[in-house]
């Protein structure tokens, strides 16, 4: 059975390391020149090496992407972008004093 758990993909992860700390972590998948992609187990291994509380496996594939300052910084192989209609944001309160 090709089910996703158990296929390698393209991952896409959010976890907290703290208060108001976050870490986001962007795989490469098989349809990136020398990549394999990571399983779910695979990929939860290696988000116990990071110093991280909890750990949150959202959408992978080419649907996954992740953007910093106006560009994107994941999958830069495949020059594909997909539209999307679910995001997480990130934001930092900057005192204008």
């Amino acid at each position: 059975d090709d089910v996703a758990y158990d296929k390698p993909a393209q991952r896409m992860v959010v976890a907290q390391a703290g208060p108001l700390s976050y870490v986001c972590v962007a795989t490469e998948g098989p349809e990136n020149p020398g990549s394999v992609g990571l399983t779910i187990p695979q990929m939860a291994e290696f988000m116990g090496t990071l110093d991280v509380q909890s750990a949150y496996n959202l959408d992978g594939g080419s649907s996954s992407t992740m953007v910093l300052n106006n560009e994107k910084i994941n999958a830069l192989s495949t020059h594909k972008v997909r539209s999307i209609c679910d995001i997480l944001y990130f934001a930092t309160l900057v005192n204008q004093e």
